[in-house]
């Protein structure tokens, strides 16, 4: 919301712009931008069930002419916001939240089932109400196709430039970034690197991001002790774009290790567009989309959930060419920034 979203419209000089909310410890005064940290709790809080109310009294104070929202948790209040103060709301889809759910492993399966029925009734409910819709991910308008005729795609693709020059990759400094649970492929990046490190102690592992999940943190934390070949960054709280670019630009090879699921299997995740900008050799698993984006670059190299002889992977590995075709302006940022800035105008 900041980076792009904020940033985006901040250049304008049109807007006076309000982020409202987690707590970051990151979070600094910028022109033309005001943030107001109001959540922080637990996934699982009585305050998350009060987040709405919170919500409202700030927005109060605020008074926005236009309230962007991306959870389904304050759908119904940004209504009631529209229907009071004639304000003009947006739905911005950055996942198929009903979809996730239904796939998470945070619930036992019936509840979780009755969970994502109730978001989806919610969002069915709502939607019509809501001046315009924004989606993350092209599969959403076949998998919502309740949105597709309103909806504008505004993927979230790479803030920055492409590396003009990519550096050669020839040591064993391998990184994961992003949301970290078990979904998202932590454990078996774990796995993977130790079946590596046992053959080649020089191998290094960066783990950078954030864990939403108590139990996850705990499970990481437990594993960096066991482990000397792992560093981790972040985990209990967010970590800024610039620190994971940074890590990034740093190692040899991003590893891209989400499990099956249907809820993930056909989003484009943006640190995909990081890697291929930042010209790291990625290290994928089973996945068509992600081959076909890869593959036209040269990018990276599909890896089995073991390797049978790590020695003959490794040298394959180091003896590989990649980029010899570099990404262009379509995996970057600002034209989906420019869709953002004609829907603004639209509504103000």
């Amino acid at each position: 919301m900041y980076l792009k979203f904020g940033q985006t419209l901040r250049q304008t000089n049109k807007y006076n712009l309000n982020i409202i909310g987690f707590s970051s410890k990151n979070t600094t005064a910028v022109d033309g931008i005001h943030f107001h940290p109001i959540y922080d709790f637990n996934r699982l809080s009585l305050k998350r069930v009060l987040a709405s109310f919170t919500f409202f009294s700030k927005a109060l104070k605020v008074k926005p002419k236009v309230i962007i929202v991306n959870t389904f948790e304050l759908l119904i209040v940004s209504l009631w916001f529209k229907i009071l103060f004639g304000t003009r709301i947006v739905y911005d889809l950055r996942e198929n939240y009903a979809l996730n759910i239904h796939h998470s492993k945070t619930f036992p399966k019936p509840i979780a089932h009755l969970i994502a029925l109730a978001v989806r009734l919610k969002e069915r409910l709502v939607i019509p109400f809501f001046d315009e819709l924004i989606v993350a991910e092209r599969t959403y308008l076949h998998e919502m196709p309740y949105l597709a005729k309103r909806a504008t795609l505004i993927e979230n693709k790479y803030l920055g430039t492409i590396q003009s020059e990519s550096k050669p990759h020839k040591g064993l400094h391998f990184i994961f970034t992003g949301t970290l649970s078990e979904s998202y492929g932590v454990y078996d990046a774990i796995d993977f690197i130790s079946s590596i490190h046992d053959q080649y102690p020089i191998t290094k592992l960066t783990i950078i991001g954030y864990a939403p999940n108590v139990n996850d943190q705990l499970k990481i934390n437990d594993l960096r002790a066991k482990y000397s070949f792992i560093k981790l960054i972040g985990i209990d709280s967010f970590v800024p774009h610039e620190q994971i670019i940074s890590a990034i630009r740093a190692s040899d090879y991003a590893l891209l290790f989400y499990q099956n699921n249907e809820s993930t299997a056909h989003c484009i995740p943006t640190k995909l567009y990081e890697y291929l900008a930042n010209g790291i050799p990625i290290l994928y698993r089973e996945n068509s989309l992600w081959e076909s984006i890869i593959r036209q670059y040269e990018a990276g190299t599909k890896v089995p959930n073991s390797p049978q002889n790590v020695a003959s992977f490794i040298q394959d590995l180091q003896a590989k060419k990649f980029y010899p075709n570099k990404p262009g302006s379509e995996i970057l940022w600002e034209s989906e920034g420019e869709k953002l800035k004609t829907l603004l105008e639209k509504l103000t």
